[in-house]
């Protein structure tokens, strides 16, 4: 398994905001598991740096993962670690709603 690390508050900032720069990382991340050569890619999502996310950075890049991959995709590709309490939470609830306004249980 491979495994590729992102440290968000290093990469983008404390406080995360952009639903293009989101888009973008999005993409980046299912062209590089798609592509890996080796079968499970993990990618970990290090946040201990991020103060606050909003709620379109967590709907772009986790949500829409979650929506278009599955959750067990998600959660075999994706680990999210050092979250802070509240960033977890906006986290949760942009998965949540993305996954009712698709019409899927989650």
């Amino acid at each position: 398994m491979s495994t590729l690390n992102i440290n968000l508050g290093n990469d983008f900032g404390t406080d995360l905001s952009s639903r293009n720069r989101a888009g973008s990382l999005r993409e980046s991340i299912i062209i590089a598991i798609e592509s890996s050569p080796v079968p499970g890619t993990l990618v970990i999502f290090d946040l201990s740096r991020v103060r606050s996310i909003s709620h379109s950075f967590a709907d772009e890049l986790f949500a829409i993962l979650v929506a278009e991959q599955g959750d067990e995709w998600f959660r075999h590709h994706i680990r999210v670690e050092n979250v802070s309490p509240i960033v977890r939470e906006t986290i949760l609830e942009a998965i949540q709603l993305r996954l009712d306004e698709c019409g899927v249980s989650a």
